[in-house]
């Protein structure tokens, strides 16, 4: 039978500390058998900056590529019916190509990225339109489309590249382009591909635009409201 040494209560024979005071019992005739806890670091785990980008990439090319292994896997060996899978294949390849590829380059190459974006939405529409059976369109509708599309935004890449743009400017292009995009998309989809009022409906979208386009070049134009607009949105 012990008692604690500070204020004289009865102990049990287990007991590692006092029950009244919280005085530490020790026992020399026992040795002190416990374990030491390991002591961690405080210090934050980093990242190196030089390897942050191709660390976020190869964390977002595992991620986007674990759906579409499992869903290849199961149309494989579950549900074979149809190649249903290479859907969301294309769907992951095309995304990693515009989102995730850029992080790997050391410096980015707008051009290169441009083509390589142009040929991945290319495929994936080939394969999507061909797993649908529509394939008969793709020449003739989806391909004009894309390269469409792809000319503008190539003719974008071109023009702020040559030179710093206002602000103004590039909204005033932006918004020129996508008036030659519901054009252009309305009348493939008329001439080449039969279908009703989609020129007609591209023409109106077309003309809506082109009003906002002369409102913006009004706005340039004018040094008072240029400012004005400038101070208003802190540009």
């Amino acid at each position: 039978m012990s008692y604690c040494v500070n204020c004289g209560v009865e102990l049990d024979s287990a007991a590692k500390k006092c029950a009244l005071c919280e005085t530490p019992v020790i026992n020399p005739n026992i040795k002190n058998e416990e374990k030491q806890e390991p002591v961690f670091s405080d210090e934050a785990f980093e990242i190196p900056e030089g390897k942050k980008k191709k660390f976020f990439a190869s964390l977002a090319t595992t991620i986007i590529a674990i759906p579409q292994i499992v869903c290849l896997l199961i149309n494989l060996f579950i549900y074979k019916g149809n190649w249903w899978s290479l859907h969301v294949v294309g769907a992951g390849c095309l995304v990693w190509v515009i989102f995730v590829l850029p992080f790997f380059l050391k410096k980015m190459r707008a051009y290169l990225m441009w083509a390589f974006d142009t040929l991945a939405v290319a495929i994936h529409t080939l394969i999507v339109m061909t797993l649908t059976g529509t394939l008969s369109y793709y020449l003739k509708g989806a391909l004009p489309i894309i390269l469409l599309h792809s000319a503008l935004v190539l003719t974008y890449l071109i023009w702020v590249r040559a030179g710093k743009r206002h602000w103004v400017l590039k909204i005033l292009f932006i918004v020129s382009e996508t008036a030659i995009s519901l054009l252009g998309v309305g009348s493939v989809l008329s001439f080449l591909c039969s279908v009703k009022y989609a020129f007609e409906l591209g023409l109106i979208g077309f003309a809506s635009l082109i009003a906002i386009v002369g409102f913006l070049i009004y706005c340039y134009s004018s040094k008072t409201i240029r400012k004005w607009l400038s101070k208003r949105l802190f540009v």
